[in-house]
């Protein structure tokens, strides 16, 4: 398993407050106060009253995360991190040379980094869909995140390569996860099954950014000069607060298909196979402490310093 590297940015001098929290951007996305169809969930809970449904990659385990964090930047929502809180960065590709010379992009490995600023937040965040049919309305929190998991949205499994059906289009995903840790639950039309690749973050507390490596391959190689290579500042992820979810799979592979978050309010554009999709390429969830309408308040100097979990 990939190893994750956490930052401390803070003293940790966290106290409790009472009252519910007024910030964004992480969200209840629990029914309610989310709204919309009643199919949008796993057989264990079809109207996904708890959250977004995972299954751990062995099949054994089924769990929901009950709030979503985004990304927005700040001014529109987002905190001192900006679209930076969920920040994704190439950190190495694969490829082959033929017989005439041409390179050919076989697989690649992101950098993501997602750090807890809530607490922090300017602005007003836009509300969000999906086209499962659900909406959101503010119903905010701030504190720790514990259990957070990633997903990406542009990648499935080598076994179970899933077919789009209902609102997806276009063929299958030419892209899968390597190192995931569970896939997530995504519906259309009715029916669905768990096939999103899901990254495990641990808990992070407010001022602190977990790190971990994911691992992609191509089924089919293509050829590298096609491909714009990011540069090592280069942001691959959005996940902004007007989608809502997992709000479509799949979508366009944000290295081959030049994608970047260039820190725009929000996404813009149309679906696939335009890159700059009106809904995120990822999404993390997360559950909050147990005081969950509680806010956590930072106290003391931010200090840093960094310890490595296995």
């Amino acid at each position: 398993m990939a190893k994750s590297s956490i930052m401390l940015t803070s003293s940790l001098a966290l106290l409790a407050c009472a009252g519910a929290a007024t910030a964004a951007p992480a969200w209840d996305i629990r029914k309610p106060p989310i709204a919309g169809p009643t199919n949008t969930g796993p057989v264990i809970d079809p109207p996904a009253s708890q959250g977004q449904w995972f299954r751990d990659r062995d099949g054994a385990t089924q769990t929901a995360l009950p709030f979503e964090f985004y990304d927005n930047i700040s001014g529109n929502g987002g905190g001192f991190a900006s679209h930076r809180a969920i920040d994704g960065r190439l950190t190495a590709f694969s490829s082959f040379s033929d017989a005439t010379g041409a390179r050919f992009l076989t697989g690649y490995a992101l950098n993501v980094t997602i750090t807890n600023d809530l607490g922090t937040e300017t602005g007003i965040p836009a509300g969000g869909t999906n086209l499962h049919g659900e909406s959101s309305g503010p119903a905010p929190y701030v504190g720790i995140m514990r259990d957070t998991k990633l997903t990406i949205h542009w990648a499935n499994e080598l076994l179970h390569n899933f077919i789009p059906g209902g609102p997806n289009i276009g063929p299958a995903s030419n892209v899968f996860a390597l190192n995931h840790d569970a896939l997530a639950w995504y519906s259309f039309t009715g029916t669905g099954d768990y096939q999103v690749p899901t990254w495990n973050f641990g808990d992070i507390l407010p001022g602190q950014s977990v790190t971990r490596t994911l691992d992609f391959s191509l089924r089919v190689p293509i050829p590298l000069a096609s491909v714009t290579i990011p540069q090592f500042d280069d942001d691959l992820l959005i996940a902004r607060t007007n989608d809502l979810k997992i709000g479509q799979f799949f979508q366009s592979d944000p290295f081959t298909a030049g994608f970047r978050d260039d820190g725009s309010a929000y996404p813009f554009g149309g679906d696939i196979p335009t890159p700059f999709s009106s809904f995120a390429n990822s999404s993390v969830f997360f559950v909050p402490s147990p005081a969950a309408t509680g806010m956590l308040a930072l106290a003391g100097v931010f200090a840093s310093r960094r310890r490595r979990q296995g």
